[in-house]
């Protein structure tokens, strides 16, 4: 080929595709393990779920001041990063915070400086947590039924019942119940309501009638057992703050202070 050939041949076509990027991943062990979630759920029975790492949009919907004057900025959150659609009032709390403290770790990195009030001396301080300490609470899955439920046997009445982890719309039927009977003038009675909602069965029935009347004869002490085992089912993450007071020396004692700074980078 002659020279002024090969200087008048075709250039190669240079790609105008743009290049793609692929958000990164990550497993996070639900507290829960999804036995609390219905059939048919994205999450029933499931350990794990999959989260994108948080990316600008994430940065927006924190930054949101309508989700944080509705407290819904941690819902939305999940929402924006879990890999399954999921709608954010069928969100446990417990799953929730775990989803939350990996996103945080994830973004901005393990430690977390939260400035915290001395119960004490109200003394501010800074208090250094490393967020690799903060696990699941453990949860035997084999105490529960088919249906999440937790089956107990009442220590003094001997009494077989049912309990249910309550949701958000059982929380709001209790204080509907409430603000009834204060309407009313009756007695609040928020305990009473309360394992009204949460009692499911008693001895195999299902019938509110049979419900109320275990309420009214549980002793004391069969109450007590009943709000211990109901605490101990109540999926969450496991972390325990201690810390010395630098002003007062008094050790400060608490759970994670999921503080308006948790997403702040450089704590």
């Amino acid at each position: 080929m002659r020279n002024e050939d090969r200087m008048q041949a075709p250039m190669p076509a240079q790609s105008t595709a743009a290049p793609s990027y692929h958000v990164p991943t990550d497993i996070v062990e639900l507290p829960s393990k999804g036995v609390f979630y219905p059939e048919g759920h994205p999450w029933r029975n499931k350990r794990e779920v999959e989260v994108r790492y948080m990316t600008a949009k994430e940065e927006s919907i924190l930054l949101t001041e309508a989700y944080k004057e509705r407290g819904i900025t941690f819902i939305k959150l999940v929402q924006s990063i879990a890999l399954d659609q999921i709608t954010g009032h069928e969100i446990l709390p417990g799953d929730l915070t775990a989803i939350v403290v990996n996103a945080r770790k994830n973004a901005y990195g393990r430690e977390y400086t939260p400035n915290i009030s001395c119960p004490f001396c109200s003394a501010r301080q800074d208090v250094g947590i490393d967020l690799e300490d903060v696990k699941c609470k453990t949860l035997n899955t084999e105490e529960f039924n088919e249906r999440g439920e937790l089956e107990i046997i009442l220590p003094i009445l001997k009494s077989k019942i049912t309990l249910k982890l309550l949701r958000e719309h059982d929380e709001k039927e209790i204080e509907k119940r409430i603000e009834a009977s204060l309407r009313h003038n009756l007695p609040e009675n928020a305990l009473i309501e309360r394992y009204r909602q949460v009692i499911t069965s008693v001895d195999g029935k299902q019938d509110l009638i049979s419900i109320n009347n275990l309420i009214e004869a549980m002793p004391i002490k069969d109450s007590a057992f009943l709000k211990e085992k109901y605490a101990n089912m109540i999926p969450d993450i496991s972390y325990k703050l201690e810390h010395e007071c630098v002003k007062c020396k008094e050790t400060i004692e608490g759970g994670l202070p999921l503080t308006g700074d948790f997403f702040r980078l450089n704590q």
